[in-house]
């Protein structure tokens, strides 16, 4: 439930980015341009913040001096990486987050030229998926956390989601909202990634950062070349919506689903 909060927050941010920055964020910093400069700005006043205030609760337990460890990173890294279930949730990770990058980066374009929405109602869509997102974070969630097995309920979530995007994609009525909705919350179930990676044989106290890091790295790498992809080869289609919704929603996030199935569970 901690991470689905903590993940929240950052679609609640992304929802507001969506309704508010090209249009009354951006006009009221002179720019698009100076609008990033602020963000980047005031990201790196909070991470110094963090630094400044945020204490390693194991140096109180130690009296505050700390104990120096060897780096063993490369080694650590050799042998999460022969792990097959860490491999699967790095390839979901990738796929999912690469998915709702590449989906939520260039949908409100193609909803505004292929299904011919103005880009204040293109925009308001995305808001409402990310909205949703948020809302399936929280629940899903909480709900992994009252199941036997957190892989049922990341398994329905990443294929529901997958379809929920294509019927997005391939719809030309009044149900978008509804597809953007089913699409939204049930992808927050790929907030359950990092709980389902602790329950995963191998994963324990000295090897859980560094595989936590492997993940989140794969679905950053997701988040850089899905978007590339789409740049170079579906914006050149005909149906360029729909070949988007195959590629994001079913490749993506189904198959990501489908993959959650083959890891194993302690």
């Amino acid at each position: 439930m901690a991470i689905g909060i903590l993940q929240a927050l950052f679609g609640l941010a992304g929802s507001v980015a969506f309704m508010f920055s090209g249009t009354v964020f951006s006009s009221a910093f002179g720019g698009w341009r100076n609008l990033l400069y602020l963000l980047g700005a005031g990201s790196i006043i909070l991470a110094f913040l963090w630094i400044a205030t945020i204490r390693d609760p194991s140096l109180a337990r130690q009296g505050a001096v700390p104990i120096p460890r060897r780096p063993m990173v490369g080694g650590t890294i050799t042998r999460l990486a022969r792990n097959r279930d860490v491999r699967i949730l790095c390839l979901i990770s990738f796929l999912s987050l690469g998915a709702w990058i590449g989906a939520s980066g260039t949908l409100p374009f193609l909803l505004k030229n292929a299904r011919g929405l103005s880009p204040q109602s293109a925009n308001n869509l995305m808001s409402l998926a990310t909205w949703s997102w948020v809302m399936g974070a929280l629940v899903l969630s909480y709900l992994s956390d009252r199941v036997r097995n957190r892989i049922y309920v990341l398994f329905s979530g990443c294929v529901v989601s997958g379809l929920g995007l294509f019927m997005l994609c391939i719809s030309d009525s009044t149900l978008t909202w509804l597809w953007a909705c089913l699409w939204g919350f049930a992808g927050g179930a790929v907030v359950i990634i990092i709980p389902l990676l602790l329950d995963v044989p191998g994963i324990d106290a000295r090897n859980s950062g560094a595989a936590i890091g492997m993940v989140s790295g794969m679905g950053n790498l997701g988040a850089f070349v899905f978007p590339m992809v789409i740049a170079a080869f579906i914006l050149n289609t005909d149906q360029s919506i729909i070949t988007l919704g195959i590629f994001c929603g079913l490749l993506g996030y189904t198959l990501a689903g489908l993959l959650s199935g083959k890891i194993s569970y302690r």
